[in-house]
């Protein structure tokens, strides 16, 4: 205190301890009777109580049990003399875990009264990580879980290929492979300033600060990033550490406490801090600054800043004091010691006004054992990653139980998994059942006698599939020979392996392939003559093997055929090439001639030089008789497709355009000549609805398998008529290009005759249903009306005379359906007579007039007066027209209240036809083809059955009509009736 008060005149020593107590970054306290009577700020965090629930506390209370006898007696020791160094024992955390914390005790005087100061610092960390250093010391990986600030290594895409533990429990998780910005900012792109970026840039070592704000917490950060460079000495990667810098920040900013306070915080930090005068003078210095320099504490205080930091010239020394103020500065630096030994120092500056004078105030950490630990780091993280991540073996680490530990990335190539899928499982698991015994039995041979194990076996890929795998093994202990695991380096010898196979089976199946193939294959020395033979030669030239031996080509060679031939080898001989096929006219022992078509190529001994010829030829004596034959059959294929009364054509498959075309092809499609039709688009002539089936069906059936099917096919022709084609077709060959060869008849007709058949066989089906039905229903109905009606009759209360009245009238709804489906079914056979059709229609104008009128819908005939009388059912023909009419007035009133109803007849060649037209809603396009079905209906629920226009449909038809009906959406509908003037025969007469 000497040295401070001969700096700083007039200097209040209560207020400057104050302002250095407040600054210590440990927990302080001060007890009285055993009781807390004062702590400062960082106190409380440590233990999690807040300060009015330690304010009058047994310190004793927040002690493991089993820790206070020893705490008593080491506070009894220190306060004594008899203990210098700090001791650990166990709180008690609010929150009930255990904490560690290391304590240091001395007598003060507080309030005029004996007090015992306590200085604590929270150890837990530190303890978990010496019990992982000790147990993990071999390991690269314990290193850096040690550490207490974050790591991270990131790729040059800012990807996170590395997390120590400390990383994990500030992130979250492991984020492996995910952007280090998204992950810890919330961001999509780099930070501001990001010391890693700038690593990237220059190479060098950058450091950063930020600060975070969580749930109202505000924390400041230390970024530190070294680039990672390869073998080659470019950068691959970035090492980044993060240290929070909070409590450094708060320390630079705390300047409150009382002087003796911050005298003792001062003393006991286990921090070096030095309080420096404008000129870069010690003012003041606490114990463990001196020691961090190896100075007593009185030569420290004749020292200024550039006697111990040499990194920076006293004139820039002066100017950071000049220039700092109380949000401070930090910095990574390196203090030389009074021994000239150097350490690396982590150091926290700020400046503030104190009795009229600015002090420097200086907060410094030892971080030598920390760099080394980053530079081992880095080392060994460079060794592992050019030697794992470069190798195209997988190289793996397994404990001593086998599992695995770490699996390098060939791992995803090789196997097909990636590494964090098998880290920790047994590789026994893949190995193929049938390889586990002997491998563990060699494995264990070689491993008694010390020696790395080569083993051979099978294991499974994720796909399922078994490949064959190399390994090397090598054990790894530690100093005192205990077993650590092993290391092992495994490459895929799948190919290797069927390498192997396949050369030993090569010969026996080169020799097989030569005897039995149906080519021949020879080979000739350089003066022509055969050197060896396969059966088919023998075959084709019909010699023994024996007697072909020796022989010159031109003894199988037809003579104006030898020199050609001599040609063909003297060239492949001249350049090398091979000759891929050349036609070779031979004669045979019997002397008959054949052809063959040979590939030629040059026969070589092991150094490369030429010495002979090798052959590959294939009898064609048959194709060339049958090419003659085909130009015939080519002719009469032309006349016959030209002359033939079914379409025909050929489909270009590549551009699905008409290569040919016979007359009644083109005919059908409305050319007048085939040479007008050929070169047209096929699709021109397919509707917008068929051609991606019509692509289908010559992509995959026509041109892919041939498989020659019938299709029915609607086509619209040039001059706009829709028809219908049964085509068949199959694939060909075409002027040497793939085609189809396409034969079709027009069907439309038939087609036509058919749906109408189809349509009555359905309602015949249909009809005998329905009558089977209304008969069924008729006798239980018939009961449930009368006797509703009986109970009726009788005196019933009210409400029940009305569930009577709904009963009767709903059964009676059941019986008209029933007639309806009576009716529909054509029970009763027709009462043909002659009638006039304007006659009946009026019948049933007069039945519905006043309902029309009602309705407001207006009635406009146009009825011809000459009509002649036809033989139709009067009644049938009523229920028709009655049924038409019904259908009509119920959708006009839906769609507007009223309406107008034209009906016309007219005679029409032979037969009467009526037309009811109406200027509703009009029928939607899909329900056109549905409007005759049986029980089918667009009406509301409850509003009718879906029988009355098949009904329609089956009245018409029995009397050799037809109805059909024609509409356009928002215009109406008309329904046709066509009646024949002479009755033709039933339709079922034609069946």
């Amino acid at each position: 205190m000497k040295s401070m008060k001969s700096t700083v005149e007039r200097t209040d020593e209560e207020e400057l301890f104050k302002i250095m107590g407040e600054k210590s970054p440990v927990g302080v306290c001060i007890m009285q009777d055993g009781k807390f009577c004062y702590f400062n700020s960082n106190f409380p965090i440590a233990i999690g109580y807040t300060a009015d629930e330690l304010v009058g506390k047994d310190s004793l209370e927040l002690i493991v049990p089993e820790d206070r006898e020893m705490v008593m007696e080491n506070e009894i020791k220190m306060l004594k003399g008899e203990l210098l160094s700090p001791y650990q024992f166990r709180v008690i955390h609010k929150d009930g875990s255990i904490r560690w914390v290391m304590e240091v005790v001395r007598s003060v005087q507080y309030h005029g009264r004996r007090a015992v100061l306590g200085n604590y610092m929270e150890v837990t960390e530190r303890k978990q990580a010496e019990e992982t250093l000790q147990a993990e010391k071999n390991k690269l990986q314990s290193l850096i879980d040690a550490m207490k600030d974050t790591l991270t290594i990131q790729d040059t895409e800012y990807n996170i290929i590395y997390q120590n533990e400390q990383s994990r429990i500030a992130s979250g998780g492991d984020h492996l492979g995910e952007k280090c910005y998204r992950v810890y900012e919330g961001r999509e792109t780099v930070c501001g300033g990001c010391p890693v970026e700038k690593a990237f840039k220059d190479g060098e070592t950058h450091t950063a600060e930020r600060m975070t704000t969580i749930e109202g917490k505000v924390a400041f950060w230390e970024n530190t990033a070294n680039p990672i460079r390869n073998a080659e000495g470019k950068i691959a990667s970035c090492l980044e550490l993060t240290r929070d810098i909070t409590e450094h920040k708060k320390q630079a900013k705390a300047l409150a406490d009382e002087s003796t306070r911050r005298r003792l915080l001062v003393d006991q930090s286990l921090d070096g801090i030095v309080v420096l005068d404008e000129d870069a003078k010690v003012c003041e210095a606490n114990q463990h600054f001196a020691e961090m320099l190896g100075y007593t504490l009185e030569e420290v205080h004749e020292l200024h800043t550039w006697d111990w930091d040499k990194n920076f010239p006293p004139e820039q020394i002066l100017e950071m004091g000049r220039n700092v103020d109380e949000k401070g500065l930090h910095l990574e630096t390196k203090h030389t010691r009074k021994d000239g030994s150097v350490i690396d120092v982590d150091i926290s500056i700020s400046g503030i006004m104190y009795g009229g004078q600015k002090l420097i105030f200086c907060i410094g950490r030892d971080i030598t054992e920390r760099k080394e630990m980053e530079e081992a780091l880095r080392e060994s993280e460079k060794k592992l990653r050019l030697i794992s991540e470069n190798s195209r073996d997988i190289i793996c680490l397994h404990d001593p139980d086998h599992r695995y530990v770490y699996i390098s990335p060939a791992c995803k190539e090789i196997l097909g998994y990636e590494p964090d899928e098998l880290v920790g499982t047994n590789p026994w698991e893949l190995v193929h059942p049938e390889d586990i015994e002997a491998l563990q039995k060699e494995g264990q041979e070689k491993a008694l006698q010390r020696m790395p194990v080569l083993l051979s076996y099978r294991i499974r890929k994720k796909s399922g599939e078994y490949v064959w795998f190399e390994s090397v093994s090598q054990l790894l202990k530690n100093d005192a020979g205990k077993v650590l695991g092993f290391v092992t380096s495994s490459r895929d010898i799948t190919e290797r392996k069927q390498a192997l196979e396949a050369l030993g089976q090569s010969e026996e199946r080169y020799r097989t392939i030569l005897e039995e193939m149906e080519d021949s294959y020879f080979e000739v020395d350089l003066g022509g003559h055969l050197t060896f033979v396969n059966n088919s030669v023998c075959r084709d030239l019909g010699y023994s093997g024996e007697e072909l031996i020796g022989m010159s080509y031109k003894g199988f060679t037809v003579e104006e055929n030898i020199e050609s031939v001599f040609q063909v080898f003297n060239e492949v001989y001249r350049t090398g090439a091979p000759n891929k096929g050349f036609p070779w006219k031979t004669v045979r022992k019997d002397g008959v001639c054949g052809f063959a078509e040979t590939s030629v190529s040059t026969l070589r001994n092991d150094k490369g030089e030429i010495i002979g010829f090798r052959g590959v030829g294939r009898d064609i004596t048959e194709r060339k008789q049958a090419e003659d034959k085909l130009r015939q059959s080519e002719e009469n294929y032309k006349t016959l497709f030209n002359s033939s009364v079914i379409g025909t054509i050929v489909l270009d498959a590549e551009t699905m355009k008409m290569a040919m075309v016979n007359q009644a092809a083109a005919k059908m499609f409305g050319f007048s000549s085939a040479e007008e039709a050929r070169g047209a688009d096929t699709f021109d002539f397919a509707r917008p609805e068929d051609k991606e089936r019509i692509s289908k069906i010559a992509a995959e059936n026509l041109f892919g398998q041939d498989s020659r099917q019938t299709y029915e096919l609607g086509v619209v022709t040039r001059d706009g008529r829709e028809i219908w084609i049964n085509a068949t077709g199959a694939r060909i060959m075409h002027e040497g290009k793939l085609a189809g060869l396409i034969s079709f008849t027009d069907i439309t007709e038939q087609k036509r005759q058919r749906e109408r058949l189809m349509m009555t066989d359905r309602l015949a089906s249909l009809g005998e249903l329905a009558a089977g039905t209304a008969h069924e229903l008729n006798n239980p109905l018939t009961s449930i009306i009368g006797f509703s009606q009986l109970l009726m009759e009788k005196e019933t209360p009210d409400d029940i005379r009305e569930d009577l009245k709904l009963i009767n009238n709903e059964a009676q709804r059941a019986v008209k359906v029933t007639r309806d489906l009576l009716t529909f079914a054509r029970k009763h056979a027709p009462v043909k007579q002659h009638n006039q059709i304007n006659n009946i229609i009026e019948d049933v104008l007069e039945l519905r007039a006043y309902l029309q009128k009602t309705n407001g819908i207006e009635v406009e005939r146009q009825l011809n007066p000459d009509l002649p009388e036809i033989m139709v059912d009067y009644f049938q023909m009523q229920q028709v027209l009655l049924n038409i009419i019904i259908n009509a007035e119920y959708f006009m009133t839906q769609a507007h209240n009223k309406g107008t109803l034209t009906i016309t007849t007219k005679k029409q060649n032979s037969s009467v036809v009526i037309s009811i037209a109406d200027d509703g809603p009009g029928i939607l396009p899909e329900n056109l083809k549905r409007i005759f079905d049986p029980f089918f209906t667009t009406k509301e629920a409850g509003s009718g059955t879906g029988l009355g226009l098949s009904i329609c449909h089956g009245i018409v038809t029995e009397h050799g009509g037809q109805i059909y009906v024609k509409s356009q959406l928002g215009k109406g509908a008309t329904i046709f009736v066509e009646l024949p003037i002479k009755n033709r025969a039933h339709i079922k007469s034609l069946l």
